[in-house]
Order: C-alpha cells, then structure tokens, then sequence
C-alpha cells in the first residue's frame, strides 16, 4: 500500500510542476513570433535596463534565450528582464527604474501575477539574447 501512495504523490507532483520557460503567461497574452523585435536596445530604455541587458551579455548563455520587453500603458514604460532561472520572481520596472510588480512562480511554485494593471498595455520585445541561435 506503501508503495501505491508514494507513486501516487509522485504523479500529483510531477502534474502540478509547472515549467518557468513559457513566458506567454506575463501580463496577459504575448505572442514572441508575432511580436516585432530587435536585437539593438533603443535609446530610450533606461540606463538600469542597459545594465542588466550588459550584465546578460556578459554572463553564461541563458536557456531559454533571455528576452527584454518594454510594456506601454498610458503613455507610460514598464520593462521586464526575465531572472533567468527557477524559483525566483520576474520584475517589471518602471521608466525611473523603480520596481512596478513582479510576478513569476518563486519558490512556492504557484504562479504569482501582481502586474495585472499592464494586462492591457503594448508589449514589445527590445532586445533577444541571440548568442545561443
């Protein structure tokens, strides 16, 4: 019986992992093949943002590939720089470089969605790690 319940409990967690390399849960609906992207940060992003894309460029090849997006809401932008690994949450930043929200799974392994003011803002891809292509 033993036995029965551990594979049991086995199975109940495997299904309830969920996998942090989808990122088409961030803010609503994103489509990355449909999204315009470029590989060169435009000039408005905001120096905190170019640091942490050079820090990226820098550091190992991330897998996924790391992908910046910049979020328009109100006339305002947000960026999210994905963390790059497991159980820990994403921020988004406003212009000023201050965090925004967050969101992600973190070590709970629930997902956490406190950016749901930018579910209707433009989403656009500023620069895709394209070390690994």
């Amino acid at each position: 019986m033993k036995p029965l319940y551990l594979l049991f409990l086995f199975f109940v967690m495997l299904l309830n992992c969920k996998s942090n390399t989808s990122q088409s849960e961030i803010v609503g609906s994103y489509d990355a093949k449909k999204a315009s992207h470029n590989t060169a940060v435009q000039s408005k992003t905001p120096s905190c943002v170019l640091n942490k894309i050079q820090a990226i460029k820098n550091g190992q090849v991330r897998n996924p590939p790391t992908v910046a997006k910049e979020f328009t809401l109100s006339g305002k932008r947000y960026y999210l720089i994905p963390s790059g690994c497991c159980d820990q949450f994403d921020y988004i930043i406003d212009e000023n470089c201050k965090t925004f929200c967050s969101q992600g799974y973190g070590i709970s392994g629930k997902y956490n969605n406190g950016c749901n003011a930018l579910k209707n803002a433009t989403q656009k891809i500023i620069w895709r790690d394209n070390r690994n292509q």
